[in-house]
C-alpha cells in the first residue's frame, strides 16, 4: 500500500477502521521508513507535544524503540539538533543509521545501558507503543520505566504514547517513583496515537 494511500486512509475520519489501518500500516512498513508527510500525520500528537514542551531545539531528546527513525526525522527537520534513537532490533537500527540518525542498540529493556555512552541524561524521552500490552509485559515495563526515569535530568519529561490508554503500563512509572503526572490526553479519532501521557521527573 503506497504511503499516499496510507496517509489518505489515516484521514478518512470516523469511517476508517483502526484495526485495518494498523494492519495495512505494518504490512507496508516492515523494514521501510515512512515518508515525512505520512509520519507527521500518523505521529502528530507526539510531534506536537515535543514541540510544545521543548522550545529549546538543543534539548537532548531520546526515543525508546525508535524503529527506522520516523519520529526523529520529523523532529530533525523541525530544527532539533540533539536527537538519540534507542532500538533493540538490528534491521531498523541499520535503516535509521542510513538516514543519518544517531541511534544506539539497547537490550534487556535498560535505557541507561544504551545511554551510558551518550553526553548526559535526557531532557526528554519518547516511547510510542512500547509501554503497552502485548508489546511488553508488566515486569519488563516496570524495569524499563525505572531505567527511563533515571536517564532523565531533573525536570525532564517522558512522553508515552499508545493506541489505547487501557493498554499502557502506566503503573510502571508511578510505582518506581521519581516522577509526577504532567499531562494526559486522548485522541479517539486517531488510529495510531490514541493516548498520550507525559511524566515529569522531580527537580532536585
Amino acid at each position: 500500500m503506497p504511503m499516499n494511500q496510507i496517509a489518505y486512509f489515516h484521514r478518512l475520519g470516523k469511517e476508517r477502521d483502526p484495526a485495518e489501518f494498523n494492519r495495512r500500516y505494518w504490512e507496508y512498513g516492515k523494514g521501510q521508513p515512512l515518508d515525512e508527510s505520512a509520519a507527521k500525520m500518523i505521529y502528530a500528537p507526539i510531534i506536537e507535544k515535543v514541540g510544545s514542551i521543548f522550545p529549546d531545539k538543543d534539548a537532548l531528546i531520546g526515543e525508546i524503540g525508535c524503529g527506522t527513525g520516523d519520529i526523529l526525522v520529523c523532529l530533525r527537520n523541525m530544527g532539533y539538533t540533539n536527537l538519540i534513537g534507542l532500538e533493540k532490533e538490528e534491521m531498523p537500527l541499520r535503516i535509521a543509521r542510513e538516514r543519518g540518525l544517531d541511534v544506539h542498540q539497547m537490550g534487556h529493556y535498560d535505557v541507561r545501558i544504551a545511554a551510558s555512552a551518550i553526553k548526559g541524561n535526557f531532557s526528554g524521552l519518547i516511547a510510542n507503543r512500547v509501554f503497552e500490552t502485548p508489546v511488553m509485559n508488566r515486569d519488563y515495563a516496570e524495569t524499563m520505566a525505572k531505567t527511563a526515569i533515571k536517564s532523565l535530568v531533573p525536570g525532564g519529561f517522558a512522553i508515552i504514547g499508545s493506541t489505547e490508554k487501557g493498554r499502557m503500563h502506566l503503573y510502571g512509572f508511578m510505582k518506581n517513583g521519581g516522577v509526577k503526572l504532567h499531562s494526559e490526553a486522548d485522541f479517539p479519532s486517531e488510529p495510531y496515537v490514541r493516548s498520550l501521557v507525559v511524566y515529569e521527573r522531580y527537580k532536585l
